[in-house]
């Protein structure tokens, strides 16, 4: 509807002025305010009497004074001003923003009488986007400096809403040296398939379920397409019609791939674990570690636990685990080894450890080596322990060595006892060549050679049987036999060297049911052995006892005696062959030592067993033959060699003749054999000789204290003190003391390294036994110095 009345319109427009909002401001050409309605006297605390009829230039501050003759001058020439944001000054002094809209007022002739203007206070809206303009301002300068990549993306999908691609929206700085794509390449348009073809598809699917959900998401992704990986969060921007998301994002390509590496190293690291977990829980060698300067056990293998006998060592001090190894060097060595930092090598060395709980202590032989374990600041961490158990090795070697030594001693206990009844046997047959020897001489002449030969047979038959024991040519000639008549048989043939002792011997034999399977001469040999051996070691006036019963299915020999017995050591090795209890050049007792492993191998042979018991020394000793009841395989007995075997200079005899040299020379003998020393002392009184005779190294050392000799002859092998002994003591004394008295050594050890030992130990010549009376005589003549002398 259209107001016509013209007063009405005018009341009209006066209300809608007076309710307006905005300031209605009417003024002259010249800038007087003609109008001022309720919404200037809000924005600028004037009302319309304090105003109208007064310049409009009341409300404009200082610093815009030129501001309103241009807007009068634009007025008169009759231009529209819109919109243009100034500042103005309220009643109160304050300065509030605004934004004006001029028209000039206009007669309905066209003439340009007046302006209206229309204020609108625009200061919160000013203030609203100063506070935006920084914010964008913030924004912008945050997201062109973080180190982050940053971009905004639109998803594209296709007709059934699923994603197949998108592009990059804006992007910052970083982007470009995250991603490797360049901003320009980024900001084309183009889509992420046309900038990377071959770009994973998963990457597309996992933004597209952000675009359509709405739910952020964060993931750690690699693209084999860009070669690297990168740690995202993603969210969507806008509405749920929105396609786009907004990306902040790090390139973790070096952690990754540092990670990846990492976990191929742990797999390498455990597999080379594993592996050495396998050698060090296999390794034959015994391994542990130690920590600190107390050496607390981290670390054992078996064979470590095995060497110290499965004790709960992990978490221990070294010394709380082997307290028995106090006082043997090794603690001291590890503190030297964590001290110094320096390692320690040690071969071959023994340690004593109690493998056994309570039990007793073991010897063991190690090689091992100590190993400092260093810090990063070189500073010792602990100890490295590993090496090798050789306690078998050195056994073994040493065991090899004894019998190799058995066997050297062996060979020079042969040489001396074959060559002691030899020397007699010699001596005393060329003496009966001497017609001028009296009848009792030579009848005891006679009597010392079949002693002597009877001996050296027995040797001989010991020694063949060895061999042929050590051979496998020792056969039995088994046939039924009553046990008890061969014992009787061998104390028969016993009894005269019994006798000479005044040893008693005492039988107790069962004679019934003692029928075996046997060789009685073998059989009887081993009884003789034992019985022979019994009165050997037996003192004088002793007791010998021999017991044949039968035990259940077997028969049992018992031969003791009260003798010197058997030392603990040597009991277990008494029937091995080279053994001897005492094989010195100061023994005792001669023989070679073959009679027990000739009486173990026949008795084993004959099915049976042999023990020897005794308490210890002069405790005697108790030897037990058992023997089974029944027969045993019969083997046939080869023929025996009968060809005769001669000494290398049997034929040669030297013709005997004594020297005058000789004539009232003092000659000290010394020899424990009788039968020697007699036949030395004989001859050499034949040819006028003074000769004083001692069987042992004592009685030679006081008789030169009485009377000093020419000449000294001296075995080596005697009991208590030998030969070496004496020469160097005489050696020892001044010149005329008899400290140079010549000297030779009459010996039946002639080996090469004997005489190089008689030569060193001060004698001037050596003469290994047997020796020809005439050489003895022609040797004691040069050694007195009378030689040539009528």
């Amino acid at each position: 509807m259209m107001i016509q009345d013209p007063s009405i319109s005018a009341l009209w427009l006066s209300a809608i002025i007076e309710s307006a909002e905005d300031a209605i401001i009417s003024k002259t050409l010249d800038g007087i305010v003609t109008s001022w309605n309720k919404g200037a006297e809000r924005i600028f605390g004037y009302t319309a009497e304090e105003m109208v009829g007064k310049p409009i230039i009341i409300l404009i501050p200082e610093n815009h004074q030129n501001e309103e003759p241009k807007i009068l001058r634009q007025i008169r020439m009759g231009e529209r001003i819109e919109h243009y944001e100034t500042v103005r000054k309220r009643k109160d002094g304050t300065l509030i923003d605004i934004s004006l809209t001029v028209s000039p007022i206009k007669t309905p002739e066209g003439k340009i009488v007046g302006a209206s203007k229309i204020a609108r206070e625009i200061t919160e809206l000013k203030q609203a986007k100063k506070q935006l303009n920084e914010s964008n301002e913030r924004y912008r300068t945050l997201f062109n400096s973080i180190d982050e990549g940053f971009c905004i993306i639109e998803v594209v999908f296709d007709r059934e809403n699923q994603p197949v691609d998108y592009r990059f929206i804006e992007v910052n700085p970083s982007f470009e040296k995250l991603t490797g794509i360049p901003v320009t390449e980024a900001l084309s348009g183009k889509t992420v398939r046309e900038i990377i073809p071959n770009f994973e598809e998963r990457w597309i699917e996992l933004y597209g379920r952000i675009a359509l959900t709405g739910e952020p998401a964060r993931f750690e992704e690699g693209s084999e397409a860009m070669n690297r990986w990168f740690d995202v969060y993603g969210f969507r921007v806008g509405g749920e019609s929105s396609r786009k998301i907004a990306i902040l994002f790090n390139n973790t390509t070096e952690r990754k791939l540092a990670e990846l590496e990492r976990e191929r190293l742990l797999k390498q690291l455990e597999t080379e674990r594993f592996r050495l977990a396998y050698l060090f829980t296999q390794a034959p060698a015994f391994v542990a570690t130690l920590r600190g300067p107390e050496h607390v056990f981290e670390m054992t293998n078996p064979a470590y636990l095995q060497l110290i006998g499965h004790r709960d060592s992990i978490g221990k001090p070294v010394r709380e685990v082997l307290p028995e190894v106090a006082g043997q060097g090794f603690f001291e060595i590890l503190d030297d080894v964590f001290r110094s930092g320096k390692p320690y090598i040690g071969n071959e060395i023994p340690i004593m450890l109690q493998r056994v709980p309570n039990g007793l202590l073991e010897e063991r032989f190690v090689n091992f080596a100590f190993q400092p374990i260093f810090e990063s600041d070189d500073s010792v961490y602990g100890i490295f322990a590993h090496g090798i158990d050789i306690t078998e090795q050195v056994q073994a070697r040493r065991d090899a060595e004894a019998a190799n030594r058995s066997k050297d001693e062996f060979l020079a206990t042969l040489s001396h006892e074959l060559r002691t009844p030899l020397n007699a046997i010699l001596g005393w047959s060329r003496m009966l060549g001497d017609t001028q020897m009296s009848p009792e001489v030579r009848e005891k002449a006679i009597e010392i050679i079949q002693r002597n030969t009877h001996l050296q047979a027995q040797l001989i038959d010991d020694i063949l049987d060895v061999s042929r024991i050590i051979s496998g040519k020792l056969r039995l000639e088994v046939r039924p036999i009553e046990l008890a008549s061969v014992v009787e048989s061998a104390i028969e043939s016993i009894v005269p060297a019994a006798s000479a002792k005044e040893i008693r011997i005492q039988s107790v034999l069962d004679s019934g049911g003692s029928m075996i399977s046997g060789d009685p001469d073998r059989l009887q040999q081993v009884i003789w052995n034992l019985l022979s051996n019994a009165i050997k070691f037996t003192p004088k006036g002793g007791r010998v006892q021999i017991r044949l019963e039968r035990i259940n299915s077997h028969i049992e020999i018992i031969v003791s005696d009260s003798g010197m017995g058997i030392p603990e050591d040597i009991l277990p090795y008494i029937f091995e062959r080279f053994r001897q209890a005492d094989s010195a050049s100061t023994r005792r007792y001669g023989g070679l030592g073959l009679g027990l492993a000739i009486v173990r191998h026949l008795v084993e042979m004959h099915g049976g067993t042999v023990e020897a018991e005794s308490k210890g020394e002069n405790q005697g000793a108790t030897f037990t033959i058992k023997l089974p009841l029944i027969a045993i395989r019969s083997i046939e007995m080869p023929s025996k060699n009968n060809t005769d075997r001669e000494h290398p200079t049997a034929d040669k005899n030297l013709a005997f003749e004594c020297e005058p040299e000789l004539q009232d020379l003092h000659i000290l003998v010394v020899d424990d054999e009788e039968d020697g020393l007699t036949l030395i002392k004989t001859v050499l009184e034949k040819c006028g000789a003074k000769v004083t005779a001692v069987n042992s190294a004592a009685d030679a050392w006081r008789s030169l204290q009485e009377t000093r000799p020419d000449v000294i002859l001296s075995d080596i092998g005697m009991p208590g003190e030998d030969g070496y002994s004496l020469i160097k003591k005489i050696r020892a004394l001044p010149e005329d003391k008899g400290g140079k008295t010549p000297a030779a050594a009459l010996t039946a050890y002639a080996r090469a390294e004997d005489r190089m030992r008689v030569l060193r130990a001060g004698f001037q010549i050596h003469l290994p036994k047997p020796i020809e009376p005439a050489e003895l005589v022609a040797v004691v003549a040069n050694l007195s110095g009378r030689v040539g002398e009528k």
